[in-house]
This record gives C-alpha cells, structure tokens and sequence, in this order.
C-alpha cells in the first residue's frame, strides 16, 4: 500500500497558508535581488531606492535586473498593502520583518486604549499571551470568551455566534476586543457583523482585527476599515516572504498607535528594523536610525502585493469559494474513513480544516504526516491527535486526491 503511494512526480503544499509559498514572479524578484548583491555588493543610492524605488537605481542596474522593476518605493509599498485591507489608502501601514514585534505593539496600543480587552478561546496563542502580560502591566485584564464548545458541539452560526460575543463584551464592561477574521483553526468570524452592532452599542470600542488567516484572501475592507488595528502577513495566503503587515485605517485611534509606536521605539522595546524604519521614515521617532535594512523581504512583498492589488474582487471570490469547497470535499473523504474534523456551521467555513483522529486508529497524526509526505501532500501538524490542513492555492489534481484516498485507506484499515 504504501509502496504505491511513494510513486510521485511533484509536491502538493496543503498548508500553503502556514508554510508559505511564493508566487513565481516572487521567487524571480527574490533570486534577481541576490545577484545584484552578489555581484555588486551593494545597493547603491540606497535611500534613494528605498524611498524612489527601482527607477533610482543606475540604469546600467534597471537593464541589467528589470525583475527589480516591482519594488516602486516604500509609499508605494505601504499603499499596495492598503488597497488590498481597505481597499484606499490608508493614514498609517507599518510592518516588521517577525509578526510578534506588531503583536507587541498592538497589545501596547490595546493597554493604554482599554481597562478590560475581550477575546476568544479561539484566538493565536502567542497574540493572547503578548496581550495579557502587557495588559497585566498597565493593570488591566484580558477575558476570554469560550466558544469552541459554542461551534464544534452546539452547531452555532454566525449570527447566534455575534450575540453572544456582543452580550459577553457589554455584560463584562469592555473597552476593546480582538478578533480574528479567520481563526488558526479555519473558522470565520462574523467580523463584519461583530463590528456593525458593537460600533452601535459603544462608538467607542477599540477593535483589533487579525486576519493573518484573511488577507487578500476574500473581500475584507469592510472589517478592516471599521478596525483601528487591522492585522496581517505576507507569506500565507498572498505567497510572500514573511512579512507582518498592519494598518491602522480610523481616524480616532491613529494618534494612540502613532504616540505608542514613537515611545515604544525610542525607548527600545521594539527593536524590530522594519518598524523602527517606518516610525523614522515618517518622522514618528527623533533622532538617526543606525540599524542596517535590507530591502529583500520587501522588495519581494511588494511583487506579491502588486499581483494581489490586480486581482477583481471576482477572482478573489471565486478563488475563496474554491478553497471552501476544497475543504468540504476533504472532510467529507476523512468522514468516510474513521477520521473526524472539527464541525462548524457552514456560515463559518473557511479554506481551513482541522483533522482529528480517535484513540482507537493506530496511525497517530506525526505519522499520518508522514503518510501525506509520502504522497507528494504537506501538512502541518497541530499536536498528536490532530493535523491543520489549508486549501492549496494551486491546482489539486486527481493524481493528489487519489494519494490521499489510498493514505485514509490505509490510516482505516489500521484501525480496524
């Protein structure tokens, strides 16, 4: 069984959303950039470069790399990222090269916003965590709502899911809320929904909104307009580097983050080179900015941002209801087999499935990976009873769907 499941001809990245993969044009960009540092050396003119773009570079330099031709120059960059979130330019974008220097910016911007921050069981770990210990210090508190039960065993939709996360943030006297717009664990919120009603309760309110799992992936200006902090990354859905991206698109709330991010950066808090450049180049900090950037994670952000910004909002929707139907086809083969998933109405399917197994199948999920290695399909596992799974963003061909049958056949008849 397994011997036939080894005969592959390509690797299928399942989880393209957690591992990353780069679009083409990307990856060209990328390997244009290393020559012209390998033969050169340097970037000259760089600030030119940096503030201009490719047009400022020698060209001697443009004739010799046009794959450069993306990189159009830092405002440039910053308004890309703007159109696909909100769909217009926004007063302030910033990024860093680790997403978690913007988990602690956001979570400092949330303290001195807020005495009482609402979350869910269902949010990123480590965002929780960097908020509740910033939260502890300013004396304030972070509560959490639990709504796994809510979803996976009760069967609640989105809108039963947005009262009872609005009458949570009133009965518990909140001032600020997070949320994801879609949950590491493949559920979509009702972000949109969320925000109308509580923006009607309390005008008020600071949202942070985290759609790591959401940007360019489906029409989000709607939620990520009416945020104060909307949040993202460049190498899940929209095929970059690693890069953590985010906008702070309402006017109220743009003094607090601008203020915060000029203390926490002179003060060195954060000592991300990305974000300390953002509060030098637009004059939030004083002073010089000494450290050494390098112009490669965003160079090749700016292609796959660019790619994205040409997409109509038909393209990204028909390509989201792919993903969705994707999933649905791989929990129902995983159903079939003895494998359960994690259950959730279809108001709140994403492109993102969890994958469980009971006790009694032998094949635990470490080496039900393995399996899917084998197969030319890469996963990620969560723990060892359960594997995250994201819709490929290229084709999935039958050659694929037949690996994966034969590796849930063989995963049930184990178990029998």
């Amino acid at each position: 069984m397994i011997s036939s499941i080894n005969q592959r001809d390509e690797t299928m990245h399942l989880d393209t959303a957690r591992i990353g993969r780069l679009r083409p044009a990307s990856l060209e960009a990328l390997q244009s950039f290393g020559r012209l540092l390998a033969i050169h050396g340097c970037i000259p003119k760089f600030s030119s470069v940096l503030c201009e773009g490719f047009a400022a570079l020698p060209r001697q330099l443009r004739d010799e790399f046009p794959d450069l031709s993306f990189w159009k120059g830092l405002e440039a960059f910053q308004e890309s990222v703007s159109l696909i979130a909100i769909g217009k330019p926004s007063a302030l974008v910033i990024f860093s090269a680790q997403s978690t220097a913007l988990m602690v910016l956001a979570a400092h911007v949330l303290a001195r916003g807020a005495r009482r921050i609402l979350c869910t069981d269902l949010e990123f770990p480590l965002l929780k965590q960097a908020i509740k210990k910033i939260q502890e210090q300013y004396g304030g508190s972070l509560e959490v709502l639990p709504i796994r039960q809510t979803i996976e065993a009760e069967g609640c939709d989105a809108g039963e899911l947005t009262q009872r996360i609005i009458t949570a943030y009133l009965q518990r006297e909140c001032q600020a809320i997070v949320l994801s717009q879609v949950t590491q664990e493949g559920v979509r919120m009702p972000c949109e929904e969320i925000i109308r009603q509580l923006r009607a309760f309390d005008a008020s309110a600071f949202i942070m909104v985290d759609g790591a799992q959401g940007l360019e992936l489906e029409a989000c200006s709607a939620v990520a307009e009416q945020s104060d902090l909307y949040f993202g990354v460049t190498h899940k859905w929209l095929e970059g580097p690693t890069l953590g991206v985010t906008v702070a698109a309402r006017e109220s709330s743009l003094g607090l983050v601008k203020s915060t991010l000029k203390e926490l950066v002179e003060s060195y808090v954060i000592t991300d080179p990305y974000l300390r450049m953002i509060a030098y180049v637009s004059g939030l900090a004083g002073g010089q900015m000494y450290e050494t950037i390098s112009l490669e994670q965003l160079i090749v952000s700016a292609v796959a941002c660019q790619i994205a910004v040409a997409q109509s909002l038909e393209e990204r929707t028909l390509r989201y209801q792919k993903f969705k139907e994707f999933i649905r086809d791989l929990e129902a083969m995983a159903s079939k087999v003895g494998c359960r998933y994690r259950h959730r109405h279809p108001t709140l399917w994403s492109g993102i499935a969890v994958l469980d197994w009971p006790k009694a199948v032998a094949v635990n999920a470490l080496e039900l990976e393995s399996l899917l290695e084998a197969a030319g399909v890469i996963v990620t596992g969560l723990s060892a009873t359960s594997i995250r799974v994201s819709a490929p963003t290229n084709e999935f061909s039958d050659r694929h769907w037949r690996a994966l049958e034969r590796v849930f056949d063989s995963v049930s008849t184990q178990s029998q």
